[in-house]
């Protein structure tokens, strides 16, 4: 006769517990809800500080959920600090959301200043349609010269050889200012206009010029063409006693097929101009030379220029990949008698080309680090892996949750999770978004729920 009453206790044990997880559920909900509302908001009615301030922390977070806001505020503010930080975030995301809306301020806002124009031209110049790239090159004799060097730079990277007529009359113009002139070429270069390889080589005979900025220019842009009748006149310039054209004489020449140019280039290691030496290495790593890999590593560990020659060594090893500059990569990683600048080096580059092959080695690189009072080594693998897409660091994200020594790995660890839609780890951010003492954390944690 006892029964009834202990099973009426239990289903109301059992539904009062389901109750209260709704609720709390719902709270949860209701607390992420708000903080989008809330940035909502600040876009449509906050002043311009706050706006500015919230797209700093937009882009800290690699956040584009706002970005249909932000579109519709500089389409509507009057107000140009407003709209070039948006401009400038769209640009730096890649994002080209905007850019009719740029154009039309370019062509129409008579009460823009040059400055804000200027960076305008700047974000579009990555989208051009015919109907941009014809208005930029009316922009080329503009009275204010930044304005139409923005303008010519920008015709540039559209990368339509039908522009290099206008631009080779420009340059053949001797009203043209030098430092216009400067501009022209880097243009034609880019656009990869052969016809202009001719004019461009003049820039290179020292009795046509003493301007060493349209030398070094012009020896770039002779590379970007790619003829190789250049290849002899820019071999030529390593005997050069300008040390910054013998550094553009190695840009240029890795343009060219590496079998008509490894070893000169490789030659360039060995320069007493530590540029030189860099940008050797640079073309190196591009050109994926092996055969480069045994002077890169004595580089990397013995050259005199720590900062520039053994770093620039580093990363032209990780773009070249072959298992011996890996595994020399993972060595200096590894080791604390190398450098810590270079340390840092291989490290980014080790993430950047061989992530999944140097996990065992990153693991045992945030162990050792982990029981130190302070470690900016530490610091700095976990905001780099924070913007990884890896299933694989799941694991590493879930021990950077348990970081107590700073808020950091937290963070870098709640940016990752977002990043990778980790729902596994949903538990653990909840808990983070209740109980964290940081209210940094818990505010990131609450907003990222939402997207798990």
């Amino acid at each position: 006769m006892y029964k009834k009453p202990i099973l009426f206790l239990s289903v109301f044990f059992i539904f009062s517990a389901a109750v209260s997880f709704s609720a709390d559920e719902d709270k949860k909900t209701d607390k992420t809800a708000t903080l989008k509302e809330g940035r909502i908001e600040t876009i449509k009615y906050g002043i311009d500080t706050e706006v500015i301030n919230l797209v700093t922390d937009l882009k800290k977070e690699n956040n584009t959920d706002f970005n249909d806001e932000l579109l519709k505020l500089v389409e509507t503010t009057r107000n140009n600090t407003l709209k070039e930080t948006v401009i400038g975030f769209f640009k730096d995301q890649k994002n080209p959301q905007a850019v009719d809306f740029a154009f039309d301020q370019i062509q129409n806002n008579y009460l823009l200043s040059n400055e804000s124009i200027i960076k305008y031209i700047s974000y579009i110049a990555d989208y051009q349609n015919k109907a941009i790239t014809e208005y930029l090159v009316t922009l080329f004799n503009h009275e204010n010269e930044p304005l139409a060097d923005a303008a010519i730079d920008a015709v540039g990277k559209s990368k339509d050889t039908s522009y290099g007529s206008t631009l080779l009359e420009l340059l053949t113009d001797p009203d043209t200012s030098d430092s216009k002139k400067i501009h022209v070429i880097g243009a034609l270069g880019e656009l990869g206009y052969k016809e202009a390889g001719e004019e461009i080589a003049k820039y290179l005979e020292k009795d046509y010029t003493d301007n060493r900025s349209l030398r070094w220019k012009a020896c770039v842009a002779l590379g970007e063409l790619g003829d190789e009748n250049s290849l002899p006149i820019i071999k030529n310039l390593f005997s050069d006693k300008d040390p910054y054209l013998r550094k553009y004489a190695v840009e240029a020449l890795g343009y060219f097929p590496p079998e008509k140019t490894e070893d000169i280039i490789i030659e360039g290691l060995r320069d007493s101009s530590w540029r030189v030496r860099v940008s050797a290495a640079q073309s190196l790593g591009h050109m994926k030379s092996k055969k480069a890999v045994p002077i890169l590593i004595y580089k990397a560990k013995k050259d005199p220029d720590i900062k520039n020659v053994r770093n620039a060594s580093i990363k032209a090893l990780s773009e070249i990949g072959s298992p011996d500059a890996t595994k020399f990569l993972q060595e200096i990683l590894s080791e604390e008698k190398f450098n810590i600048q270079n340390r840092i080096t291989a490290l980014a580059a080790l993430i950047e080309t061989d992530l999944g092959g140097s996990l065992k080695t990153l693991s045992a690189l945030i162990d050792t680090e982990w029981g130190k009072p302070t470690s900016y080594l530490l610091d700095y693998t976990c905001k780099l892996l924070s913007q990884e897409k890896n299933g694989k660091l799941k694991d590493l994200y879930a021990r950077m949750l348990t970081y107590t020594k700073t808020a950091n790995l937290k963070i870098y660890a709640l940016r990752g999770i977002k990043l990778n839609k980790m729902s596994s780890l949903k538990d653990a951010v909840q808990k983070l978004a209740e109980e964290d003492k940081d209210k940094r954390i818990k505010t990131l944690a609450s907003d990222i729920l939402e997207s798990l």
